[in-house]
């Protein structure tokens, strides 16, 4: 695969595409939907208890909030990011999105209720249940959530789910915000070294969920979808979808 940050490349005399788009979007949906109806129904302690022949019935699981009781926050609104709140909406959460540019009120997502800009991300955090990172691996991604920039998140203590790359927070920095209550846990899928090494910490922390970059895996049947119809489109001279943007890194 082509590191696109660190590899200089002239401007590519073709069109290039990515699969991304509704193929990605359905998958990466149902992922954040179902991990955030586990989290709150505490699925991950029920599972645990079956396991030991427990039946357990605690009063925490009257209390648990349905999606339309949460403010949820996608950092990343292409296509996949589109499609995520789009879902996510029609469970009737409210919807935050970062975005690079915000675009104008008629160009804006019809699913998203707030927008904010990178600048402008700590409001984003404190005012979010759960972050969705689904951010693309480029220079200005590097660390992105690192450092001490979920302190924001302390007032809600929001949960992490990173969908993305691994590249937008350290191994060291979740840990440390979990340590230090700015976060009440982390959904992880995807991360700086996978597989995720056997001796990483985040194995042993029980407020994190851990999978193995499968929230949004590529189907054979649905690059053949996407080929026709992106073959279709050509042959017809119309333009096409998910174009790679070399300067940007994807």
């Amino acid at each position: 695969m082509i590191n696109f940050n660190t590899v200089s490349l002239p401007p590519l005399p073709y069109q290039f595409t990515r699969f991304s788009g509704r193929f990605f979007g359905i998958a990466m949906a149902e992922y954040v939907v179902s991990n955030i109806v586990n989290w709150e129904r505490d699925y991950k302690n029920v599972y645990r208890g079956q396991c030991e022949g427990i039946w357990i019935k605690d009063k925490v699981f009257a209390d648990y909030r349905t999606i339309s009781d949460l403010t949820i926050g996608i950092l990343g609104m292409g296509a996949i990011g589109k499609h995520v709140s789009q879902v996510l909406k029609g469970f009737d959460a409210q919807v935050w999105a970062m975005a690079r540019t915000i675009p104008e009120p008629k160009d804006r997502c019809p699913y998203v209720d707030e927008y904010r800009s990178v600048s402008e991300l700590p409001d984003l955090l404190q005012n979010c249940d759960y972050v969705v990172a689904m951010l693309p691996a480029t220079i200005e991604t590097n660390n992105f959530l690192g450092g001490d920039i979920l302190k924001n998140c302390e007032l809600k203590k929001s949960v992490l789910m990173s969908v993305g790359r691994g590249n937008v927070i350290s191994e060291q920095d979740i840990v440390k915000s979990i340590e230090n209550g700015w976060i009440s846990g982390a959904i992880l899928d995807v991360f700086a070294q996978e597989p995720l090494p056997k001796t990483s910490l985040l194995w042993k922390i029980p407020q994190v969920i851990i999978t193995p970059h499968y929230a949004a895996t590529t189907r054979g049947i649905d690059v053949a979808k996407l080929f026709k119809e992106n073959l279709e489109k050509y042959c017809a001279n119309q333009p096409l979808p998910n174009i790679v943007h070399i300067n940007k890194g994807y």
